[in-house]
Parts: C-alpha cells; sequence; structure tokens
C-alpha cells in the first residue's frame, strides 16, 4: 500500500511538470473511456437484446409449430373423414392455417395489451423512442404474424398428406 502512494505521488509531480502532456493525456483517456462506453452501449443493444428477441420468437414459433402439430395428428381421424368424403388438400390445408393464425392472432392480442399495460415500466430502457410507438408496434406484430404463418405451414402440408384409409384404421 505504501508503495501504491509513492507511486501515485511521483505520477501526480510528473504531470504538473508538464502541463501539455497533462492535458494530452487526460483526453486520449477521456476518449477511451467515452469510446469504451459507447461501444458496450452499442454492444448490448445490438448483440444483447437481439439476441433475447431472437430467442423469444424462437420460443414462439417452436410453442405455436407443437401445438398445430399435436392438433393435427389428434384429429388425424377427423381430417382422415373430411378427405374421405371429398375435401380438397386446399381445404384440409386452409383450415389448419386458419386454427394456427387463429391461436397467433390471439397470442398478438394479448401481447398487445400486455405492451400497452406495461409501456411505462420499459420507457426508462428506451432511447428516443416512446414506448408505446405505433411503427415498432406494428413492425412486432407483423414479424409475430409472420412467424406464426411459417409455424403453421409444415403442419398443414402434412394434414395434406394424410390418407384416409389409414387414419380410419388408427
Amino acid at each position: 500500500m505504501r508503495g501504491l502512494f509513492s507511486h501515485l505521488r511521483y505520477t501526480v509531480r510528473r504531470l504538473m511538470k508538464s502541463p501539455g502532456f497533462t492535458v494530452t493525456a487526460t483526453l486520449i483517456l477521456g476518449l477511451g473511456i467515452g469510446a469504451n462506453t459507447a461501444i458496450f452501449s452499442l454492444v448490448n443493444c445490438v448483440l444483447v437484446v437481439s439476441l433475447f428477441s431472437g430467442a423469444a420468437l424462437l420460443l414462439a414459433a417452436v410453442g405455436l409449430y407443437g401445438v398445430l402439430s399435436y392438433s393435427v395428428s389428434q384429429r388425424k381421424r377427423e381430417l382422415g373423414i373430411r378427405v374421405a368424403v371429398g375435401a380438397q388438400a386446399w381445404n384440409i390445408f386452409r383450415l389448419v392455417v386458419t386454427q394456427g393464425l387463429l391461436i397467433g392472432a390471439t397470442g398478438l392480442i394479448v401481447g398487445f395489451a400486455g405492451a400497452l399495460i406495461f409501456a411505462h415500466f420499459i420507457q426508462a430502457a428506451l432511447y428516443q423512442v416512446p414506448s408505446t410507438d405505433p411503427p415498432t408496434l406494428i413492425a412486432a406484430a407483423a414479424v409475430l404474424w409472420l412467424t406464426a404463418l411459417m409455424a403453421c405451414l409444415l403442419p398443414a402440408l402434412r394434414a395434406t398428406r394424410i390418407d384416409p384409409i389409414q387414419a380410419l384404421r388408427e
């Protein structure tokens, strides 16, 4: 500890002897700290927030896919009867996609209401954007809606390939 104070005193004396160097060193250190803070803020916003948003979007898509896939497997007999009676593949596809988009729409409505209710809690974390910014909410809803549509496609395609005779035997 004693050695630290002697080094500190020596540094202060050296800096007092050359004021130009002191100003230059202070400016360089200030710029370095400012740049470091700016880069950390940028990395925090771009990487961390995007990573968590992407993970949430992926979880929503996988969850919706799982629900629809399970629903199609549970309704295999019903869909097989529809095909046996004369339903076209397009009708089966539309039925499953509509069901998935209704689930997605319900989630969007609940999420939109939650966003409006809890908007004042996240206002401090946002920079020059209001928490109820319509373009931001519309863009988020559009991305989630497209995600729901993509999650519906595979179960819907699988439902169109149901063999009615095999479905009725099971």
